[in-house]
């Protein structure tokens, strides 16, 4: 199952959402998201708040598409996006990140009869400023994804510009 919002709390395990990108030489990059990390909104609009430095903000720069993968009760879940929106947001205790806005245009479960998928990757939080830090990020993704699916008024640039400078 995806993480929910409820799910950012001490526990035993948590469960990671996949982002899959592509870099200039075709080469495919992970990285694990965490439920502070990705939302879904209105009208298939997907939300990502990821390190501005990071490779997978380049990679999703330069080709402007990407893939979540996840499991839940339907098996594993892959869904395509394609990204209409990269700005940039100051979230206390943090970095800055980037918040990505896409929209997503496909998606596919994968499921046999003959076996069941038990679970995804999960991880287990050591730090609690982590926890701290998650939630405001959560916040952040709540206000983008309440807005129906458009970006949130942040200094947003759109990635066609943003590719030419």
């Amino acid at each position: 199952m995806a993480p929910e919002k409820d799910d950012l709390a001490p526990g035993p395990a948590l469960e990671v959402i996949q982002l899959v990108t592509v870099d200039g030489g075709g080469r495919p990059r992970v990285s694990l998201l965490s439920a502070a990390e990705v939302t879904f909104g209105a009208a298939g609009a997907v939300f990502l708040l990821i390190w501005e430095q990071s490779t997978s903000r380049a990679n999703l720069l330069e080709s402007g598409q990407g893939m979540l993968a996840r499991t839940d009760a339907a098996g594993f879940v892959s869904t395509w996006f394609e990204v209409v929106r990269i700005g940039e947001v100051a979230v206390p205790g943090s970095r800055r990140l980037s918040l990505i806005t896409g929209r997503i245009t496909d998606s596919k479960s994968d499921q046999v009869t003959y076996a069941e998928l038990l679970h995804g990757i999960e991880f287990t939080l050591s730090d609690p400023q982590v926890l701290t830090r998650w939630r405001e990020q959560q916040q952040v993704l709540e206000a983008a994804a309440g807005r129906g699916g458009e970006p949130a008024p942040y200094d947003s640039t759109d990635l066609v510009n943003e590719k030419d400078t």
